[in-house]
């Protein structure tokens, strides 16, 4: 089972993709979908985009929990969107194109997004001659605020206090970040590509967490190459730092508690090790 780092749509230009409906498990499924001049069950347009409520989401072939789990979303408040409906289960789409059942429970109406394709510039106000705060990186999710025209808005600061200007904001909780300097209830702070900024200190936990960088990392039963493997986990995938040993530590993904190999991770020092 691969742990994806599944994310969404913030690309300052948001486009609504049409909706597919096709390979439904059932004729009774097929007989319940959407379909043009017929209102779906909730009544509710269909497409729509929504995101997901819980940091573990499993992924289903078919509406319902006899049908097997296909892939497991492990982040919460990202984008995706609704192209089916049958009783109490929606089949989503996701920002590459894979689709697949979830209970409806596992969903919110509150928009998300998520910037796709190059570094992009956050501008002052919207349009192209709009001078720019801050740079930021494909894979960033958060929340939608409104939209004008082809234009939506996102916003870490750039010194110790509010008279600072924010200069782009962390949209994702639970995720590691080095204390490289600390002024007063103010904390300097640098991710894993290197970037820093000013943040209240109430923003931070002494939780440990990490980050997996590179390839597709193979979390495995316990520490040693020749460990049976547990599950594939994607960069960009956060979890918690449980404890650590000379090359290895112990993490939980997603539920999934197992381990990695130091360099497989951003969030702790090559020779660390955690109790």
């Amino acid at each position: 089972m691969i742990l994806a780092a599944r994310i969404g749509i913030l690309a300052f230009c948001l486009t609504v993709l049409p909706s597919v409906f096709a390979g439904m498990p059932s004729a009774q499924a097929q007989e319940s979908e959407s379909v043009p001049g017929m209102a779906p069950p909730t009544g509710l347009p269909v497409p729509r985009f929504v995101s997901l409520r819980s940091a573990e989401v499993n992924v289903r072939t078919g509406p319902g929990t006899r049908y097997p789990v296909e892939w497991v979303f492990v982040k919460r408040d990202i984008p995706v969107e609704i192209t089916a409906e049958f009783d109490t289960w929606r089949r989503i789409r996701d920002w590459e194109g894979t689709e697949g059942w979830v209970h409806q429970s596992m969903l919110s109406g509150k928009r998300a997004i998520m910037v796709l394709g190059d570094i992009r510039t956050l501008r002052r106000s919207a349009g192209e001659s709009a001078g720019g705060l801050a740079k930021v990186e494909p894979g960033v999710a958060g929340k939608l605020l409104h939209c004008q025209t082809n234009w939506c808005e996102v916003n870490v600061r750039t010194g110790p206090g509010t008279r600072y200007p924010v200069e782009w904001v962390f949209v994702k909780r639970d995720i590691p970040v080095e204390i490289t300097a600390e002024f007063d209830t103010w904390r300097r702070i640098r991710d894993w590509e290197g970037t820093e900024g000013w943040v209240h200190q109430s923003m931070l936990s002494g939780k440990r967490a990490i980050m997996v960088l590179g390839d597709i990392r193979t979390l495995r039963r316990s520490a040693g190459d020749s460990a049976g493997g547990l599950a594939k986990v994607e960069p960009g995938v956060a979890g918690k730092l449980l404890h650590c040993q000379t090359n290895w530590c112990e993490v939980n993904v997603g539920g999934y508690r197992g381990w990695l190999q130091k360099s497989e991770f951003w969030g702790v020092y090559p020779a660390e090790t955690l109790e």
